[in-house]
């Protein structure tokens, strides 16, 4: 019976520090890495390393890679070697990371994250933890902050009882917060302003090739990854780069941020497009040749193919352009005979009437 007992006893004891077990660090080796040259090749520059036990390994060496790759085998047998690891504490995902050759730094590379320091639930540290996560719309665990050693004791003040009120005064990197603690009608100490470092876990686009002002970014041209940003970076979104053009150079690694890209060309000058007049329920068509180039969305003027009258249309992908006949934005003339067979208005004239009709359903 005493036996059973204590059986009992260490099996409850294990249940209870299951959740410690779940929190484990993670090694994830990254699909492409640029090496400076000259530079030995360390765990850190070709992983994304979360938890104190991983980042205790980043300067772990590897060994020179073979075609330009390591699998994640040479990873694993090179942090066995160390002998500094112990496995039931770490995660290793992953499948192999290309080695890029020479090139400018990526711009908004991003440092392994430093796994936080507890923090007391009952205190300012705490309170700050849940605003900025409230205030930038992420998971406390997508959260990284960094606070200065000089506001310790103040981020240690117990708020068991009491309101704290926190306030960023400006969107930075290294944000300013205005912070008060109420206990009832009175301030605890007086206002305190401190700066907080700010890191944001994110699932961003990663260039995979160079690319140079004006190309178009094709599918296989990015990855998605997760890496910790500042608060104030913008990185692109899928909508925005599938098909969309540079607005200047991207390097193989580099973050895609959203001022990198912008819509595709979608008419030339000179080109000719197909129009479509949006009239009630009715759709007229007809073509006309582009007076300037422009982009998906833009208000663009076009000139009739058998004259020089001349009408806007705004562009609808490449080679497509509508306009709206009907009462609303001033972008054209409205017209006086809606009819099918009669003809749109334009500056200076009318367009020839349309090739086709097509009557909305």
């Amino acid at each position: 019976m005493i036996r059973r007992l204590i059986h009992t006893c260490l099996i409850a004891a294990a249940l209870a520090a299951a959740p410690s077990v779940r929190a484990q660090s993670t090694i994830e080796l990254r699909p492409n890495a640029h090496i400076p040259p000259g530079t030995p090749i360390t765990l850190a520059l070709v992983a994304r390393l979360e938890g104190a036990d991983a980042v205790a390994l980043a300067g772990v060496p590897l060994p020179s890679a073979t075609g330009g790759s390591l699998s994640i085998e040479d990873v694993h047998r090179a942090i066995d070697a160390s002998g500094r690891v112990n496995w039931g504490r770490i995660t290793l995902r992953g499948a192999t990371c290309n080695l890029l050759g020479p090139g400018p730094e990526p711009k908004a590379a991003a440092p392994a994250p430093v796994a936080p320091l507890p923090s007391d639930p009952n205190s300012v540290r705490a309170a700050v933890e849940t605003q900025m996560a409230r205030v930038l719309r992420v998971a406390t665990d997508d959260l990284q902050l960094t606070f200065a050693p000089e506001d310790g004791d103040f981020l240690s003040t117990r708020t068991t009882g009491r309101t704290v009120e926190v306030h960023p005064t400006a969107m930075a990197d290294k944000m300013p917060l205005r912070i008060a603690v109420y206990e009832g009608d009175r301030i605890i100490g007086g206002e305190h302003t401190i700066r907080v470092g700010i890191r944001v876990r994110r699932e961003v686009l990663i260039a995979l090739v160079a690319k140079r002002r004006g190309e178009i970014i094709a599918p296989e041209d990015y990855s998605a990854e997760s890496r910790w940003i500042g608060p104030t970076a913008r990185p692109a979104m899928p909508d925005q780069v599938a098909g969309a053009a540079i607005r200047g150079r991207v390097n193989p690694g580099e973050i895609i941020d959203a001022e990198d890209v912008a819509p595709a060309v979608a008419v030339n000058k000179g080109d000719i497009v197909a129009i479509r007049c949006v009239s009630g329920g009715v759709v007229l068509a007809t073509r006309a040749r582009a007076i300037t180039a422009g982009r998906d969305g833009d208000l663009i003027e076009f000139q009739a193919l058998d004259s020089k009258r001349r009408f806007f249309a705004r562009m609808d992908g490449r080679g497509r352009a509508i306009v709206a006949a009907d009462p609303g934005p001033k972008d054209l003339p409205l017209p006086t005979d809606p009819s099918p067979r009669g003809s749109l208005p334009v500056r200076g004239g009318r367009i020839p009437p349309p090739m086709s009709t097509e009557t909305q359903r």
